[in-house]
C-alpha cells in the first residue's frame, strides 16, 4: 500500500531573535518559538492541511511542541512525542544533557498531545554526529514500522537528516534546513524516495502577501 512521510522543521526559535533570551531563561537550551515562529507555525499547519496525516509525532524539546500542536489543531488530531527525534545532544552545544519539559506537564499544557507513547529510541548523551543520525533513523524505522498510513514527524534540522539516511539510503547529502520547511518521502512499493525536500512556499506566499497590504 502506497505511504507518505512528512518531516518537517519547527518553526523560529525565540533565542534566535532574543540572543538574550538565554540569560534569564528557566531552561536556557529549551527554547519555546517567537512570535513570527507562531506565525510560520500556523502557516505550516495551513499548509499540511492539503495532505493526508493520519498521525503526528514530535521531539519534546518546547519548539518542536508547539509546532505539532498547531498543526494537530488545523487537523484536528493528536500528537504524540518522540524522544529519538530530539536534538543532537552533542557537548559543543551543552554541557549536560539538555533539561526539557515533563512529558505530563506539556500533555497539561497542549490539550493535543496524547500520553503514555512508548518511546522507539531515548538517546544518550552525549553522543557523535553518527550516532545522532543512526539514532535518528532507527526511531524513524520504528515509527513507520509501528503506525500505519501517512505520518507525520515534527523534529530539528538534523532530524531532516537523520529520518532520510535511516530511510532513503546513506547516499542522500547533506544540506541546511530552513525553518518550518517541508520534506516528502514516497513508499509506492518497498522502498521509500525523496519526493520534495526544504519546501517553504507556504511561508513564501505568506510574505509575498504581506507585502500587498
Amino acid at each position: 500500500m502506497p505511504r507518505t512521510l512528512w518531516i518537517v522543521r519547527h518553526a523560529n526559535r525565540q533565542d534566535f531573535v532574543d540572543p538574550e533570551w538565554r540569560e534569564t531563561a528557566d531552561r536556557p537550551h529549551d527554547p519555546g518559538l517567537s512570535p513570527d515562529g507562531e506565525k510560520q507555525a500556523h502557516r505550516l499547519a495551513r499548509r499540511l492541511m492539503e495532505t493526508s496525516v493520519q498521525r503526528i509525532i514530535a521531539s519534546p524539546f518546547l519548539r518542536t511542541v508547539q509546532t505539532a500542536q498547531a498543526i494537530a489543531d488545523a487537523l484536528d488530531q493528536s500528537f504524540a512525542l518522540e524522544p529519538g527525534l530530539g536534538e543532537w545532544l552533542n557537548v559543543e552545544w551543552f554541557d549536560g544533557r539538555p533539561e526539557t519539559l515533563p512529558a505530563n506537564t506539556l500533555a497539561n499544557r497542549f490539550d493535543r498531545l496524547e500520553r503514555g507513547h512508548a518511546p522507539c529510541h531515548t538517546p544518550s548523551f552525549p553522543e557523535s554526529r553518527d550516532a545522532m543520525f543512526e539514532r535518528m533513523g532507527a526511531a524513524a524505522r520504528c515509527l513507520v514500522n509501528r503506525y500505519d498510513g501517512d505520518l507525520l514527524l515534527v523534529g530539528h534540522g538534523a532530524t531532516v537528516q537523520g529520518v532520510l539516511l535511516g530511510l532513503v539510503g546513506n547516499d542522500v547529502p547533506e544540506r541546511g534546513c530552513p525553518l518550518a520547511s517541508v520534506t516528502k518521502l514516497v513508499r509506492p512499493g518497498g522502498q521509500w524516495t525523496l519526493a520534495m525536500r526544504n519546501d517553504t512556499a507556504h511561508l513564501e506566499r505568506a510574505h509575498a502577501a504581506d507585502r500587498l497590504q
